[in-house]
């Protein structure tokens, strides 16, 4: 994430930006799945300031004037989308090995649903890694899960 990310101020604008997709990416996490990204206890690599209280609160301000109390609903989320039994057909789901998302996606496939799911797994291969435009110093594992 960057520091914009965090920014309520920028992410509460409902000036529609078709370059930017933090305001509805931060209010689907915020009503649908949490997954809050706070720093480990033995190995923190996020601040401290974003404990599990940080990201309700950001929620409150970057929504003002909409309910987000009692939010995210992940367990009505998890149901409604088939939690590990997702039966969308000719589906292609692809992670990066450092993404902590890759969590809450499918990492096997199942061919009978023509669901296909490959991990990039190579350094820097983080969070939306293969949606990027292709370099020549891509590893070779990136290459790969792109092809």
């Amino acid at each position: 994430m960057n520091p914009e990310d965090y920014d309520t101020r920028l992410l509460g604008d409902t000036t529609i930006d078709f370059g930017s997709s933090g305001r509805c990416w931060t209010y689907q996490y915020c009503t649908e799945y949490g997954f809050w990204q706070v720093p480990s206890e033995i190995h923190p690599m996020r601040s401290e300031l974003l404990r599990t209280q940080f990201w309700p609160d950001m929620c409150e301000r970057t929504f003002k004037g909409l309910n987000m109390n009692n939010r995210p609903k992940a367990w009505e989320t998890k149901a409604d989308q088939g939690g590990w039994n997702i039966a969308g057909t000719n589906t292609f789901f692809t992670n990066g090995d450092e993404d902590p998302w890759k969590w809450a996606t499918k990492t096997e496939s199942v061919p009978e649903w023509n669901q296909v799911a490959v991990t990039a797994d190579c350094d820097n291969c983080g969070h939306c890694a293969e949606l990027y435009t292709p370099t020549d110093d891509d590893p070779v594992e990136l290459a790969a899960v792109r092809q």
